[in-house]
């Protein structure tokens, strides 16, 4: 059965209406899957190949005592251009929704960049873009583990900036306005901070009419995350759709231009976070964010996942990074520029498409990525 809880909590603000709606259209997938009934999906052999490759790897990780690990989907940049292309996309949730029932998978978390172009008018190149979100989001809503939606800068329309595109995940806390949030695992520790790279300054108030072009955070999103998201004692890792930072590499695109820029405010605020103690940031003439974690002391932030960069990388924090990163490959079978960093996908076999399977060992600190098709299976030692 498709996971259909949606426990917002305060600070959300869609309306009955609009909360009627969502549950109206969720419960029309879920009878969908109900009489279909408990069906054994007929996968082709490389794909149940590499599913039983997947399961028997997380399933050994857990078992076998190395570690207390918190399990959970990632996978981002499907740039899908309308809401019937890529018949790759049903595969891969077809994949999903078989590993969240047989795993102990937290969430499945889309990292960003849904569409394909700059839609900002809402159609790009005459294609309807709204379709292509309601065709992804009523996928995802036949998960069996919530979802999570990333703004990425290919996503900046309307129909993305709405908390039920966003996630249905019951313990999704939001800011009273914006498009971050986070969730908490109390038997694990952890807050998973979700993050949104394209909130242009000026336009946080507006999010759910506004157009929000260009990589920022703003004033509203950094004092949230200062004053509410890292008031915790929980190991952190965060979610979004681009690097916490710019590197020197070609590989991740850079993302803050001047020491001013708002993602150093970001690293300033993680840096006190990470230390216990004070800081003081200067966001304009007339406003400033205090961050004072000195009475919870030294905070950990365990990693953050992006995409954004069509291809896999591993950052340790201290090595080019501020903390450690885990970028991942693109999602679908493409072309060009869109076909991940090697170009290998081919339609039609299990390497059509690419996402990860994590395993954070919260004991040993250390990250485990399974990747199923395109690409290798990951692992990267947290530098804490």
């Amino acid at each position: 059965m498709a996971y259909t809880t949606h426990n917002f909590q305060d600070g959300d603000i869609l309306t009955a209406q609009a909360l009627n709606e969502m549950e109206v259209q969720i419960s029309a997938n879920t009878t969908k899957l109900e009489t279909l009934g408990e069906v054994t999906l007929n996968f082709t052999s490389d794909y149940q190949t590499e599913l039983n490759r997947v399961i028997n790897k997380v399933n050994t990780l857990s078992g076998n005592g190395k570690g207390f690990n918190i399990n959970f989907i990632t996978y981002s940049d499907l740039h899908k251009a309308s809401a019937s292309d890529h018949p790759e996309f049903d595969r891969m949730v077809n994949a999903m929704n078989h590993l969240t029932q047989k795993l102990n998978i937290e969430f499945v978390a889309n990292l960003g960049d849904t569409h394909d172009g700059t839609p900002s008018e809402g159609t790009h190149y005459g294609l309807n873009v709204k379709g292509v979100y309601d065709k992804v989001l009523e996928s995802m809503a036949q998960l069996n583990a919530p979802y999570i939606n990333i703004p990425g800068n290919h996503d900046t329309i309307q129909q993305v900036y709405k908390r039920n595109w966003m996630t249905n995940h019951p313990k999704a806390v939001f800011d009273k306005v914006g498009s971050w949030f986070y969730l908490d695992n109390d038997f694990y520790n952890v807050r998973f901070i979700v993050l949104d790279c394209q909130d242009k300054d000026g336009q946080a108030l507006t999010w759910t009419s506004g157009v929000l072009n260009g990589a920022d955070r703003s004033y509203e999103q950094l004092n949230w995350l200062a004053n509410v998201a890292l008031k915790t004692t929980k190991n952190i890792i965060f979610l979004q759709h681009q690097s916490m930072e710019s590197r020197t590499s070609s590989f991740v695109h850079p993302t803050k231009p001047t020491s001013d820029g708002r993602y150093y405010f970001t690293e300033n605020i993680i840096d006190a976070f990470e230390a216990g103690s004070t800081a003081e940031i200067s966001y304009d003439t007339d406003r400033n964010i205090s961050c004072d974690f000195s009475s919870q002391g030294q905070g950990v932030v365990l990693c953050n996942f992006f995409g954004h960069t069509h291809g896999d990388a591993t950052l340790n924090k201290g090595s080019g990074s501020t903390i450690n990163e885990i970028a991942i490959d693109d999602a679908l079978c493409r072309s060009g520029a869109h076909g991940g960093s090697d170009n290998t996908k081919t339609l039609n076999t299990v390497n059509e498409i690419a996402f990860d399977v994590v395993s954070v060992d919260l004991i040993n600190k250390k990250v485990y990525c399974y990747r199923f098709g395109t690409g290798s299976d990951r692992e990267l030692a947290l530098n804490v």
